[in-house]
């Protein structure tokens, strides 16, 4: 039973004007009361008594006057304002603490509901718990009203405001009950409306800047027509909504990156943002150090292993109640700071590490420099409490290639040197657990290698046996894949590979070399300092995630999803215009 309602009492009034000057719409007398009691009783009606009203700023006093905490009705009453009105799936949004793990209803606060046995059809909606009612009215004007095409069902197939061809006379009539999900859908429709808004909709379009299309923005436009089309094409057993929020996490690479290719930082901000990161990067790694210290994952305080009984149907995993990712070989406890777990934790300090390099290989200043060795040995510390031996590896790997990068060939024998000594150092004079794990890792004869290894030869079959795919949210472990039907393992080049063919898997490989290279031509060829660390760091953070994309979906890791793409489309920016 839902007994959360939302009362939407913004919008201007412009209509109702010079009245709507003094006084709000809602609050203008129909009748024997305020307009504002209309909708209000229609929720009392559906027995909702804990009740949100969203207002205009600065009007907030005008409705506590008439219902300061609504005891006076038997109900409660909370207030919101709104700068301005900015539709229905922001309110949601502004809501979400109110609403919290609950339903909703949301009502307009400006319409009007009567009918026969209206009581008892305001219950019944009442009673949802698991998607979405809409009461719809028929008109006889349907062009003057947003109206919903329904099926035999009844079930909303189709949507349009104020068609000028006939489609329905079912007018949408202001009153909805959701279920908990909204807000999620309201904050994805926020996120990507208020992108498309900065894309297109500025004083200067992005189609009418003079801007000509490099190879990388071809590439991953073609990538994301290929997510379109398998989004559309009837391929794989998972339904249409469950391919609609796995094809949301792909265009998130898009979106972040012509963010980046958009924006105009200035030095000052890039710098702040180098400064917040390594800010970042200390909290963690004190956060993950105390985890260390007193034997206890921040998680286990957190009621994660409750978040996914309930929203992901996982049973707690392992030695710790949490799941495997927490886990490494022979109970090693890896801890992830306050990251959503390990790999996430480690994955985002590869974007730590670079930086730090850049600071040590670029920084004149003595104190400067002790202070980058620190953060580089922070951050080391960091990859054995994550123990990830993926992003271990690649760290090693990402600090040669920066310091082929930045031609300091004897820092870079130097460091094969200290690498080599401390790895034939673990190999003959530590202990046989860890000279095992080593071994078994490179031989995939642990656990945890054999189930990738294994997962990589079910991937490559079903790729072979299906070369243009088996649809979206077939495979990984992002929000939309059914773990029941999923085929391969979390290989984010296999994935793509699995789900959307051959020719998905080699533009996506392409889109990361091309990232590289063309960052990496930025830091060689600019004058420019900031520039340069742009390109470096771009560089060494797309270079390092390479091998983590072989043993985990990584670009799943919004933390650091948001900051490489956002990089990459900045890189991208001023490799064309600047050089």
């Amino acid at each position: 039973m839902i007994k959360k309602g939302i009362i939407l009492a913004g919008g201007m009034g412009t209509r109702m004007s010079p009245l709507t000057k003094a006084v709000n719409k809602q609050l203008l007398p129909i009748y024997d009361k305020p307009l504002i009691f209309y909708p209000l009783s229609i929720l009392m009606l559906a027995k909702i008594k804990d009740i949100l009203i969203i207002v205009n700023k600065g009007q907030l006093n005008q409705y506590k006057k008439l219902i300061p905490n609504g005891n006076n009705l038997g109900i409660k009453i909370t207030y919101l304002e709104q700068d301005k009105p900015r539709g229905l799936p922001d309110a949601f949004v502004l809501g979400e603490k109110f609403i919290g793990k609950d339903n909703v209803a949301m009502i307009l606060g400006d319409n009007f509901f009567y009918g026969q046995n209206l009581t008892s059809k305001l219950l019944d909606c009442a009673k949802i718990k698991n998607g979405a009612k809409v009461l719809l009215h028929s008109v006889q004007t349907p062009e003057l009203f947003g109206v919903a095409k329904v099926d035999k069902n009844n079930k909303i197939i189709q949507l349009k405001e104020k068609p000028k061809k006939f489609i329905s006379d079912k007018a949408i009539t202001g009153l909805y009950f959701f279920d908990n999900k909204v807000i999620k859908y309201s904050k994805d429709f926020v996120f990507y409306s208020s992108f498309m808004l900065f894309l297109f909709g500025n004083k200067r379009p992005f189609l009418k800047k003079t801007f000509s299309f490099s190879a990388l923005d071809k590439l991953i436009l073609i990538f994301l027509m290929l997510v379109v089309l398998y989004l559309i094409l009837p391929l794989g057993e998972a339904n249409f909504l469950s391919k609609i929020i796995y094809a949301k996490n792909i265009f998130l690479i898009g979106i972040l990156y012509f963010f980046g290719r958009n924006s105009d930082f200035k030095v000052e901000n890039w710098n702040l943002v180098l400064k917040l990161l390594i800010g970042v990067c200390l909290f963690a790694f004190l956060i993950s150090f105390s985890e260390n210290l007193i034997g206890v994952h921040l998680h286990s305080f957190l009621g994660f292993s409750e978040y996914n009984l309930v929203i992901n149907d996982i049973d707690p995993q392992g030695n710790f109640g949490l799941n495997w990712s927490f886990e490494g070989q022979g109970a090693i406890p890896r801890y992830a700071s306050f990251f959503a777990d390990p790999l996430e934790f480690s994955a985002s300090l590869i974007l730590f590490f670079s930086i730090a390099i850049w600071f040590f290989i670029h920084s004149k200043l003595r104190e400067t420099k002790f202070l980058s060795l620190f953060l580089v040995l922070v951050i080391v510390f960091s990859f054995f409490l994550s123990f990830s031996r993926a992003s271990m590896f690649s760290a090693i790997l990402t600090l040669v290639f920066g310091l082929y990068l930045s031609k300091n060939y004897k820092i870079i024998l130097s460091s094969l040197l200290i690498v080599t000594v401390g790895f034939l150092y673990v190999y003959f004079f530590s202990s046989d657990d860890l000279r095992y794990l080593i071994q078994d890792t490179i031989t995939f004869q642990n656990t945890s290698s054999l189930g990738h290894l294994i997962e990589w030869i079910e991937g490559l079959i079903s790729i072979y046996e299906n070369p243009f795919g088996v649809g979206l949210a077939m495979s990984g472990n992002a929000s939309g894949v059914d773990q029941s039907i999923k085929i391969g393992g979390e290989n984010q080049f296999l994935i793509y590979g699995v789900q959307m063919g051959v020719i998905s898997m080699v533009i996506y490989f392409l889109i990361l070399i091309k990232s590289i290279f063309n960052s990496s031509k930025l830091y060689l060829n600019s004058n420019n300092i900031n520039h340069k660390s742009v390109g470096f760091i771009t560089a060494l953070t797309k270079f390092g995630l390479l091998i983590p994309l072989f043993t985990a979906n990584a670009e799943l890791y919004l933390f650091v999803a948001f900051f490489s793409w956002y990089l990459v489309g900045q890189s991208e920016r001023l490799y064309n215009t600047k050089l």
